[in-house]
């Protein structure tokens, strides 16, 4: 069958297509409806020096200015940086950082601005996204200490983070809505077009069986009549091939 067919079909039977774009229709309506909303909170944390460690790098210092932090001053809080937004993406970190709570939370670092954490939290309801940004804030301080201990930075000289931008009010978004609406558009289309074509050979199908037993009746009753004229009893009639 080619697409052309496919067409003559359609246009044969387009009380068939209007029947399933209607119900469709409806059925998008509903789903529309229907879909669960999300609620996501975005903040900003900025990585650093903690006072002690401002006070270990004076020149006054008692240890003339020096640190044993492994991140020097330069770009300590960017590399930092970036390793906490790579950890707080982790499994591992996530399952103790997030313990609790519903939903789901992600960080980004840019290196325009190199000691900037971007966060972001994802939850079914604005309680549960509020809740992980706390519990990631909270987190990412941990793990930022974490890391430089595990390096061999002196417990009183760490970075540290500050929040940058503040956690915003819950903004709600409905990402299902549109999947499920287009989703469901494509598969009417596509039900439309296969109903409209099964019918469309069904009843030429039946049109041809028909005309096919009328051709029949036909020829019995013109050899019938053939027969009577001549005085014979009717020859058998050979069916004709479909």
């Amino acid at each position: 069958m080619t697409f052309t067919d496919v067409l003559r079909a359609c246009a044969r039977r387009w009380y068939v297509l209007l029947i399933v774009f209607a119900l469709t229709a409806v059925g998008a309506v509903q789903a529309h409806r229907a879909a669960e909303p999300s609620y996501t909170v975005t903040a900003t944390l900025v990585v650093v020096p903690s006072p002690s460690l401002v006070q270990a790098r004076l020149p006054t210092s008692g240890s003339g200015g020096l640190t044993t932090n492994p991140f020097n001053a330069q770009t300590g809080g960017s590399t930092l940086a970036a390793v906490l937004a790579d950890a707080l993406n982790t499994a591992v970190v996530q399952d103790q950082v997030l313990a609790g709570g519903s939903g789901a939370a992600s960080a980004g670092w840019d290196n325009q601005a190199a000691q900037l954490v971007e966060l972001s939290t994802v939850s079914s309801t604005a309680e549960g996204a509020s809740d992980l940004m706390t519990r990631l804030v909270a987190g990412a301080e941990v793990e930022v200490g974490r890391v430089q201990l595990d390096a061999g930075a002196p417990e009183d000289q760490l970075f540290t983070t500050a929040v940058g931008s503040p956690a915003d009010y819950p903004l709600r978004s409905y990402p299902d809505r549109l999947r499920s609406v287009v989703g469901l558009a494509l598969v009417g289309v596509l039900v439309a077009l296969l109903a409209a074509v099964l019918l469309d050979r069904l009843v030429l199908a039946g049109a041809r069986a028909r005309a096919r037993r009328s051709r029949r009746r036909a020829a019995r009753r013109e050899a019938a009549r053939v027969s009577a004229e001549v005085g014979q009893a009717p020859a058998p009639v050979r069916e004709p091939v479909p």
